[in-house]
């Protein structure tokens, strides 16, 4: 037989259809797994990188147990703060505001509670919190932790020997110390949780007048060269018909609320400021001395002494300029008093002229 006339099918490997199929295939096969790689890559970017990398932006309503809780603002020294419902405020002095609760067997207003308070006042450039502490409690055990208050450094201390806290910060020439007085740990913590610094405004509004800055007044004293500023409501009183001995010019200013009353004035003598400090000492009788320190004011230098008697705390600042002594003083707190006192606002405003 003829091999050229057998019908024999040629070999698959020669086939050139065939191998165009199997490009083909490959091709397809290859152009999947791309599309399949690239989704994978593209999905883990998007759940693992993009999506973790987007803000949260949920907002969830105050269910904290401050939520109700009545808010105190401070205009002058510039705070505010939450405090709980059935408390009650007592802001006759601006500089010591005190928190209070009465009783519930309680019957007379001297039974009232005082759980939390907060002292403000001026203070110098450069001064430094953890010297006021020492300063403070000098003569008080206590263990001081580092903290925060109205988002600034401050400093928290406890006291070894009732456990009580309290919280001092130094912002903008102000001082604030917070007090647990006798208020429970829990609450104190809570409260100081709330404070926070706003802005002091310059003027008050009431329902039918609004009036500028609450020291509106100025006295001037152009004899002996200087000016301060007191509360609208005041008035300035000529001293000088009764002045004693070495006592060059005096001024004194009443809460026209209580005519009978200086609560502030300024006195000159032709003294040094150590002679009048140990006049000054020597004349407190039955009041407690509390604090002696050195003090500036107006670019001049001199001291500073506080004292108490009963629950009326007074200070006094002694300036030496030249051969003169100006000495400045006053009631810092008074819970007696029916009008407000203003003494360290009146000290920040005082200058040589």
């Amino acid at each position: 037989m003829n091999p050229a006339n057998l019908n024999v099918p040629p070999s698959p490997e020669w086939n050139p259809a065939g191998a165009k199929k199997k490009t083909g295939a490959l091709k397809w096969l290859l152009t999947s797994l791309v599309i399949v790689v690239l989704g994978a890559a593209a999905f883990f970017y998007y759940v693992y990188i993009y999506k973790k990398a987007q803000p949260t932006t949920t907002t969830t309503p105050d269910t904290s147990e401050t939520a109700n809780w009545q808010t105190y603002k401070n205009t002058i020294y510039g705070y505010s703060l939450k405090y709980p419902e059935g408390w009650e405020v007592d802001e006759k002095d601006v500089a010591d505001v005190k928190f209070s609760k009465k009783p519930k067997d309680a019957t007379l207003a001297s039974d009232q509670k005082i759980l939390f308070e907060v002292k403000s006042a001026s203070t110098g450039k450069g001064t430094k919190t953890a010297d006021w502490v020492k300063d403070e409690l000098k003569d008080t055990p206590y263990s001081a932790a580092e903290s925060l208050l109205g988002g600034k450094e401050a400093i928290t201390i406890t006291q070894t020997s009732d456990q009580t806290q309290e919280v001092f910060l130094i912002a903008d020439d102000t001082k604030y110390r917070l007090l647990q007085a006798e208020g429970t740990k829990e609450d104190f913590g809570k409260i100081v949780k709330t404070f926070k610094l706003i802005a002091r405004e310059t003027t008050k509004t009431t329902n039918t007048t609004t009036s500028t800055d609450i020291l509106s007044q100025t006295y001037t004293n152009e004899n002996y060269g200087y000016s301060v500023k007191y509360p609208g409501e005041w008035v300035a009183k000529d001293m000088n018909a009764t002045k004693e001995e070495h006592v060059l010019d005096q001024i004194g200013f009443q809460p026209t609320a209580a005519s009978d009353t200086i609560a502030f004035s300024v006195k000159v003598t032709d003294r040094t400021v150590d002679n009048e400090v140990t006049l000054y000492k020597a004349g407190l009788d039955t009041a407690k001395l509390t604090a002696e320190i050195d003090a500036s004011l107006g670019g001049y230098s001199g001291k500073k002494i506080t004292s108490i008697k009963g629950s009326v705390e007074t200070a006094a600042i002694f300036l030496q300029k030249g051969g003169d002594c100006y000495i400045i003083s006053g009631e810092v707190k008074n819970p007696a008093a029916t009008y407000k006192l203003y003494f360290d606002q009146m000290v920040a405003s005082f200058q040589f002229i």
